[in-house]
């Protein structure tokens, strides 16, 4: 007797791929320099030339130049570990401080003329980087990039780091310490000069009174821009808007001018004052300027802030604080200490500063209403408020998933800059997590136009065109954004997911395996190949995928447990199939489906009675599930409970009608109980919903003919044969003379 039981186990569908390269030595290639970009993914790409100076066996020596981060070199050594070379910075040699101890960037070993890798700080993935043999280049490039170089070698100017010094911390600190004592106090100061940002000229004049008052007025094109403080509140102003915003005194944003200081300080000193250690101190060459180097380094060891002093005056003259290069040129003394006339402040995010005192002012006279806000002023104080540009705040809005408003600012900011690709992007990127598909690719073309080689704004195309099914299109944009950028995961990963939903299975299994060479930490992607692999019935390299995600940390840990259940019991394996069920629910006890999948496992070893406990559970948590009741008669069938069969079949019925498989099942339980009418009338209502079930005719032809009817049976087996049953050709031929 033949059971029809239904299908119970359903997958998710996605997709992955791995990469195992074999280790190579063959270095010699490598030698000379290579340049290109490293693309950080939280700010700007930075030039990058690697030379390499030697390879010896599997390691390698040379050095990075970081022209653009203040033309900063380091020093490095690298070896092989299976086929990729590893690389990490030893020591700075030039430029601006970097914290390189944690630094690694690694690449394939694949000989040729681009080499394509990836950059880690504390083992993240923080950037990428491509870059060409300098041979491969052509004159042009190659000239571009030493263009580029040359000028912020003139821009930054070369700071070598040297050996360990001669002189102590504290002998720098008594110098400084002598500087501060020699201050006058109890004057007031007036400053006048310029302040220049970029290309643009301000002139500026500044007040600064004992007891906390300072003020500072700049001038652009006729228009006023103030920072100014006392003692109960700060407050800026520009004229342009007829706004004054006014801030709470700790807030003040040209810092503290209290001690007659003006703007003379020692942030050097501050620093040991609030508990800072020193770290190396170095001997220095600073554009042919003898020099001391000391860096200091905060408590937590979060911050660190490097100091230059000319090893002659001992004046400050380099500053490393943040991200940022503050460069002291000229100095004179005012107040009894030496203070900088003459400053240029480089910022990694924004314009650079230049700051040059023309007359410095002993005890002016001095209007204190200069201080406070004009009591005439007919325009809005804002308290507390301080004004981002449109670009900030569409970020801010963007990175709370506040698409629609991101994109309102994101269109402001595109009003003052309609050439900058980047704002076309977001925007699109925006539109694209709404749904407004047309419109995201309409702003992803215009990016796409402003710079070309861009391989994530192709990517995002490509996902638009998928959304629309435009499967055909956006694989090809997809294709594209890898050939831009070869090492670009996400975009073999959705091509893969586009030829799977063009059928293209092999072609799909292949970019898969590509994008998990490129990203081989993303549990995702060998959660999706495990799918791919039950797709192809190869259950065992969908377990050994699975277990990949897992071992990776893959997020959603139940649903992963329950589809290596899922694996086993296509396996016919259903201890480790119950095995893999049972921790699915321990991690979700609540799961309807899991323990559903837990009971079928006992079902099918045979263990009815375990198997009937666990859909007891599982009808708590659903007591609609037709095909759970279903499953439920057939261990009470199995049980040889009859009755109970009768009313799990009738339940799954009075749940669905139209299921002939429960019809089935009830025909065989009233068998067992020899109701023989009632399984006939239950095999012609499965009938009624599938005529062409050979076997249910046969089964019901071996009732009739039970009840001596035997026309009725006779005619059924006919059916059947007619359908092609062999059994029912053998029953027709023993029992009818038709």
């Amino acid at each position: 007797m033949r059971i029809i039981i239904l299908s119970f186990l359903a997958l998710c569908i996605n997709f992955s791929f791995s990469y195992a390269g074999k280790e190579k030595c063959k270095l010699k290639y490598l030698e000379g320099d290579w340049y290109g970009e490293f693309s950080n993914y939280t700010g700007p790409s930075l030039l990058m030339r690697m030379s390499i100076t030697e390879t010896k066996g599997c390691e390698v020596k040379g050095e990075f130049l970081w022209s653009d981060y203040y033309n900063t070199k380091t020093v490095f050594s690298g070896s092989v570990d299976e086929g990729y070379l590893i690389i990490k910075e030893d020591r700075i040699e030039q430029g601006r401080y970097l914290s390189i101890s944690t630094n690694s960037y690694r690449f394939k070993i694949q000989p040729g003329d681009t080499i394509i890798g990836t950059s880690y700080h504390d083992e993240e993935e923080i950037a990428s980087f491509k870059i060409i043999r300098a041979a491969a280049l052509s004159a042009s490039q190659l000239a571009s990039f030493e263009r580029r170089c040359q000028a912020n070698k003139e821009k930054y100017g070369v700071a070598t780091i040297g050996d360990n010094a001669d002189i102590s911390l504290a002998e720098i600190v008594e110098k400084q310490q002598e500087f501060m004592s020699t201050i006058e106090v109890g004057f007031s100061s007036k400053y006048t000069g310029t302040i220049s940002y970029g290309k643009v000229d301000l002139p500026m004049v500044s007040y600064f009174v004992p007891g906390g008052y300072s003020y500072m007025e700049m001038t652009f094109q006729g228009m006023k821009l103030i920072n100014a403080q006392n003692p109960d509140y700060s407050w800026t102003f520009d004229s342009s808007d007829k706004e004054i915003i006014k801030h709470p005194v700790d807030t003040v944003l040209l810092g503290e001018a209290s001690n007659n200081m003006g703007l003379i300080q020692n942030a050097f000193l501050d620093c040991l004052d609030n508990g800072y250690k020193a770290g190396a101190l170095k001997d220095a060459d600073l554009d042919g300027k003898a020099a001391y180097r000391i860096k200091l380094v905060s408590p937590d060891g979060k911050d660190v802030q490097v100091y230059y002093f000319d090893k002659d005056t001992f004046y400050l003259i380099r500053e490393e604080k943040g991200f940022g290069l503050t460069v002291y040129l000229e100095h004179k003394v005012f107040g009894g200490v030496p203070m900088c006339t003459h400053s240029i402040d480089y910022s990694a995010i924004e314009d650079t500063r230049t700051l040059v005192l023309e007359t410095m002012e002993k005890d002016p006279e001095v209007n204190m209403e200069l201080f406070y806000i004009p009591e005439d002023f007919d325009g809005k104080i804002i308290e507390g408020v301080e004004e981002l540009s449109p670009t900030n705040l569409a970020n801010q809005e963007f990175e709370a998933g506040n698409y629609e408003r991101a994109i309102e600012l994101y269109s402001k900011a595109i009003e003052f800059n309609s050439y900058d690709d980047f704002l076309y992007y977001q925007r699109g990127v925006c539109r694209y997590n709404l749904g407004k598909y047309y419109p995201a690719i309409g702003d992803l073309e215009r990016a796409i136009e402003l710079n070309p080689d861009e391989a994530d704004y192709l990517n995002y195309r490509g996902l638009c065109k998928y959304a629309l099914g435009d499967y055909n299109q956006a694989n090809e944009d997809f294709k594209y954004a890898t050939e831009l950028d070869s090492t670009f995961a996400r975009a073999y990963y959705n091509r893969a997911y586009t030829q799977f939903s063009l059928r293209q299975s092999d072609s799909a299994l292949f970019n898969l395996n590509k994008a998990i060479e490129y990203n081989p930490e993303n549990p995702n992607y060998y959660h999706d190949r495990a799918v791919l692999m039950l797709q192809k019935n190869e259950s065992t390299e969908a377990i050994n995928n699975y277990m990949m995600a897992l071992n990776l940390g893959y997020e959603d840990h139940a649903a992963l447990k329950n589809k290596l259940g899922v694996a086993y019991f296509q396996m016919d394996a259903y201890d480790s199939a119950g095995h893999y069920f049972e921790q699915a629910l321990q991690d979700d006890p609540k799961n309807f489906q899991y323990q559903k999948n837990l009971a079928n496992s006992f079902f099918y070893k045979g263990e009815y009675d375990q198997g009937l406990k666990q859909f007891k559970i599982a009808q708590k948590l659903n007591a609609e599930d037709d095909e759970l009741i279903n499953n439920m008669g057939l261990c009470y069938y199995y049980m040889e409970d009859y009755d109970q069969a009768v009313a799990c079949y009738n339940k799954a019925i009075e749940i669905n009608k139209r299921n002939p498989s429960y019809y089935s099942n009830l025909a065989f339980a009233y068998s067992g109980l020899y109701k023989y009418q009632e399984a006939i009338g239950s095999l012609t209502s499965s009938l009624e919903y599938y005529a062409e079930a050979p076997g249910v005719y046969v089964e019901r032809g071996k009732l009739y003919k039970l009840q001596n009817d035997r026309f009725a049976a006779c005619q059924d087996f006919k059916k059947a044969a007619d359908l092609g049953l062999d059994e029912a050709q053998q029953l027709l031929d023993q029992n009818c003379d038709f």
